[in-house]
């Protein structure tokens, strides 16, 4: 049972809890009320059968002990029996019906004293006793038995039994303890319990996509402040956290923009400084590990940037982000295509200088390493998804997402020379995650690297 909780969402844990809680509590409520119900009935029973047994009694006191008989014999029936002239009835010594495995013999103080009360000076009481049964299975009603043992005024004996059946006394079984009513209230509660449930989690799934968005783009405005006292704490100890990350995320970029600007001043000199340099190969060399120095100091720049944007999203529609990326490419010499079929009128919300970042970089690397690109657009479920397929080597299986790791290059496709810094495929991811989208990188079977694009679209 722990381990089925424990695979629940938090809302059926609850819900379930709770509304376990009414069932038990209203299973127990009703067996309570059957109980007391019961012990009401019996004493309802025993009064009814004592005033019947008085009224007997006092009708036979009047008579002739032959004629007591005759009217006994002739009153026999399914409700009433009676002894006499037994050797138990001879003496006045208290005799006490046997009980049985089904039925349970209890003697009666207050049935004798309401036949001693009825019967005033017509009979004198010896005692009385009453039978419950412990179950009927053949019937669906248990009768009372209650028996008098009565000396009348001439001497004679007998033992008179009244069969007392309630009308309405039914067997209850685990199926009974179940009413209707019960079952209405169950549902009430249910409805109730679920919409507690619902109402007491909205501060935690608003929260959920707080984080959420706030994982993907940590320039997201804070949560509301507002509700219960621990929702109110909770949202403010969010915002305070958001604030904190913001300013650390600030002022890395703000000491990575320094530093970066503190290099820059001795790398000029440098530069001033190899012009002076007679040796042309030895001059040449040093201008190439400047440029690489430079561009390296800016890409790693660009990476510390690519997690934290004050740029405003905007509607963008894709389709001519795309389009427009890959005519420049096309101008330039480049071998680029885009399906003009693609899905069109796709509008996404995000930032678009990150946008076209992303799409620049990977375009530039289909065409640099893997010779062209082919792009093209398409719409699945509530996300638009960008296919560019170049027809390069492609990536070994094992590294396919190593590469977008920082300072991952791959040997077989850059190197130095080429200007490679490992850092591309990495800012690329963080742009990707900051607008709420997925990037899959796979091999094509026929060859080259095919890589998708997931963004959410507006609305």
């Amino acid at each position: 049972m722990i381990n089925l909780l424990g695979s629940l969402s938090l809302s059926l844990r609850i819900f379930i809890i709770v509304i376990g809680g009414v069932a038990i509590a209203l299973a127990l409520s009703h067996l309570h009320h059957t109980k007391e119900r019961s012990h009401l009935i019996d004493g309802s029973l025993t009064d009814n059968a004592s005033q019947h047994l008085v009224d007997i009694a006092r009708a036979l006191s009047g008579m002739q002990p032959s004629a007591r008989m005759s009217a006994l014999v002739s009153l026999s029936s399914e409700v009433w029996s009676f002894d006499y002239n037994q050797d138990s009835l001879i003496s006045d010594e208290l005799f006490i019906p046997e009980a049985s495995p089904v039925h349970e013999v209890y003697d009666s103080p207050q049935v004798v004293e309401k036949l001693t009360s009825g019967l005033d000076q017509h009979a004198a009481v010896i005692g009385a006793w009453t039978q419950t049964f412990h179950d009927c299975p053949s019937a669906p009603r248990c009768p009372i038995i209650v028996s008098a043992r009565i000396r009348f005024n001439d001497g004679q004996k007998v033992m008179l039994h009244y069969n007392a059946v309630p009308k309405d006394r039914k067997q209850h079984g685990l199926f009974h303890l179940i009413r209707y009513g019960d079952i209405l209230v169950l549902s009430f509660m249910t409805v109730v319990a679920w919409a507690i449930v619902l109402l007491s989690l909205r501060p935690l799934k608003r929260m959920t996509k707080a984080l959420e968005r706030f994982g993907n783009d940590i320039s997201q405005p804070g949560l509301d402040v507002s509700g219960p006292p621990e929702v109110r704490l909770a949202a403010e100890t969010f915002n305070a956290m958001q604030g904190n990350i913001r300013e650390l995320m600030a002022e890395r970029t703000h000491i990575l923009s320094s530093v970066t600007h503190d290099i820059c001043t001795p790398l000029t000199r440098m530069r001033l400084r190899i012009e002076s340099c007679s040796d042309e190969d030895l001059r040449s060399r040093l201008r190439g590990d400047i440029k690489a120095i430079q561009h390296l100091i800016d890409e790693g720049l660009e990476l510390s940037k690519s997690l934290y944007s004050v740029e405003q999203k905007k509607s963008i529609d894709l389709h001519s982000l795309l389009q427009s990326i890959c005519d420049d490419l096309i101008d330039a010499g480049y071998d680029v295509a885009f399906d003009e079929s693609s899905s069109n009128g796709l509008v996404v919300f995000g930032h678009p200088l990150a946008l076209r970042r992303i799409f620049d970089n990977l375009l530039d690397n289909a065409v640099k390493y893997g010779t062209s690109a082919h792009v093209s657009l398409s719409k699945r479920e509530n996300m638009a998804w960008v296919k560019i397929r170049d027809i390069g080597p492609g990536i070994p299986e094992y590294r396919l997402q190593d590469v977008l790791k920082p300072f991952v290059r791959l040997e077989t496709s850059r190197s130095r020379e080429t200007g490679g810094t490992g850092l591309g495929l990495s800012i690329v991811a963080n742009l990707i995650k900051t607008q709420g989208g997925v990037i899959e990188m796979t091999n094509h079977p026929e060859g080259g690297l095919v890589v998708l694009i997931g963004l959410h679209l507006e609305g």
